[in-house]
């Protein structure tokens, strides 16, 4: 099966589009197919770096600007000279998103939140210019904060009275609400057994460090279980002890040295003894113990331990559960963009329970998600499961563009758009041409595609099916594009 390409660049902060090769205009500077913003960008990009900024600004174009205002402070951290995080910080500062403007080909900024200081004074804004060493690019940000400080100026007073009637909401909004402050049954009973001011002993301490670096680590697990059970025997919340237990019972000296066909259900009883002797307050290094050896073993061997996902979540509350959904989905994308990645038999059911939070609380962000994925899909050449995710968010929404238009791809089965043409002989799936030309889809590059397929049916002297693709492309060409008429 041929592979994904690594991707060169970002996808476009706009509007999250796909930003390949193909769309070079000059070196160096790529024009969006799809919002026709345009990108100044270098061959320096991280694979890492790409999949993060695809999340912030995949958070910020849902208007989520607080969420996204953290991941992109959280990259700007790691990698302080990439202007991209710096901006992203100043657009979910003012919330601003590209949106679709009338009678203009490109998406234009509009600013949603106010801000007294004007835009281009902004201190992620300035930082942006200061880490942007190419002249062109820096010329870039200044005109577009030149474009976003006018916009602020005219839309200032209407965004000032707004946030006046939102005054008394804002408190209510930074806070987590009950809900997701709300404690399960587990949660409820960690640091139960805990008696105030606990101290483990320092005898038995050192008796626990002997157990693990004479026996535990020399496989002896017999013998390092003796002596944690004669530790317990005397202090029953010491924890290390019962996790010297658990590693023994899983024999291994370390959770991540443990094979992926374990089943980590029976050390379930022994985790919850546990978690009754570790305080609400201390960190939780076991449950992210388990957390690592989830992922480790979705990246290995490719298979999603639901259940140990589920048992995960128990233990958390929800703001923290959206967290690990959220991490989920990162990790699922970073997979789908290593080439060596062939088999997804997992990524139905673990796509399902890292966007389970979204298909409630936000199906705009969920079906995102699902066409993003999708899309990877498709370009992997695996077209029947990318079918399958768009054909879950058409149904809910029929006019949804980017699936109609995976849908189209995985169809004809053609990893891009440009290749439709080369598979396009029959007119047996030409509903899926007119679903997505009737969702209001107007660029050419689809009516392109059948001008081309009807050249080649004609070469081929194939004039009926020439025919009716000649007839599609008529009836449905959008109005204003007499010369493309003209040509068909």
């Amino acid at each position: 099966m041929q592979k994904t390409k690594t991707r060169l660049y970002p996808d476009c902060s706009c509007c999250g589009q796909r930003l390949e090769k193909k769309n070079e205009i000059l070196p160096g500077l790529l024009q969006c197919p799809k919002c026709k913003n345009e990108h100044y960008v270098d061959l320096s990009y991280d694979q890492k770096v790409m999949s993060l900024l695809s999340e912030a600004d995949l958070k910020k174009n849902a208007s989520q600007f607080n969420e996204a205002y953290d991941l992109y402070e959280a990259i700007a951290h790691d990698y302080p000279t990439l202007s991209e995080a710096h901006m992203g910080m100043f657009f979910c500062s003012y919330g601003i998103i590209y949106k679709v403007t009338d009678g203009i080909e490109r998406y234009k900024p509009k600013i949603h939140q106010y801000i007294e200081d004007i835009p281009t004074e902004n201190r992620h804004y300035l930082k942006a210019l200061e880490v942007t060493k190419d002249k062109y690019k820096k010329k870039h940000l200044i005109e577009e904060g030149e474009v976003i400080d006018q916009i602020w100026r005219e839309t200032k007073p209407l965004l000032k009275k707004a946030e006046k009637t939102k005054v008394r909401k804002v408190i209510p909004v930074e806070l987590p609400s009950e809900e997701e402050l709300a404690e399960s049954p587990l949660i409820q009973r960690r640091g139960s057994r805990l008696p105030e001011g606990y101290k483990v002993n320092p005898i038995l301490e050192n008796k626990i460090k002997n157990a693990e670096v004479i026996y535990l680590k020399a496989g002896k697990y017999g013998r390092a279980n003796k002596l944690f059970e004669e530790v317990l025997e005397v202090d029953p919340c010491a924890r290390r002890a019962i996790w010297g237990k658990l590693l023994c019972r899983l024999q291994v000296s370390d959770i991540e040295l443990l094979g992926f066909n374990t089943k980590l259900s029976v050390i379930f009883p022994l985790f919850e003894e546990l978690m009754t002797c570790l305080s609400k307050a201390d960190e939780n290094i076991y449950l992210n113990a388990f957390e690592g050896y989830l992922f480790r073993k979705l990246s290995s061997v490719g298979v999603f331990d639901e259940e140990l996902y589920n048992y995960i979540q128990e233990w958390k509350k929800k703001g923290e559960q959206k967290v690990l959904a959220n991490k989920l989905y990162a990790f699922i994308k970073t997979l789908l963009e290593d080439e060596k990645k062939t088999s997804i038999d997992w990524l139905h059911t673990a796509l399902s329970k890292a966007t389970e939070f979204d298909q409630v609380e936000n199906q705009k962000l969920f079906m995102t998600k699902y066409v993003e994925i999708a899309q990877d899909l498709n370009a992997l050449e695996l077209y029947k499961d990318a079918l399958e995710l768009v054909e879950a968010v058409i149904a809910s929404d029929p006019k949804n563009q980017d699936a109609l238009l995976i849908q189209l791809c995985s169809t004809y089965k053609v990893p891009k758009l440009s290749d439709l043409h080369t598979v396009l002989k029959d007119v047996k799936q030409i509903k899926v041409f007119e679903q997505l030309i009737d969702s209001g889809y107007k660029d050419l590059d689809i009516f392109d595609e059948l001008r081309l397929a009807a050249v080649d049916l004609i070469e081929q002297k194939n004039y009926k099916t020439a025919t009716a693709l000649i007839d599609l492309f008529i009836a449905k060409l959008p109005k204003g594009n007499d010369e493309a008429l003209v040509e068909a």
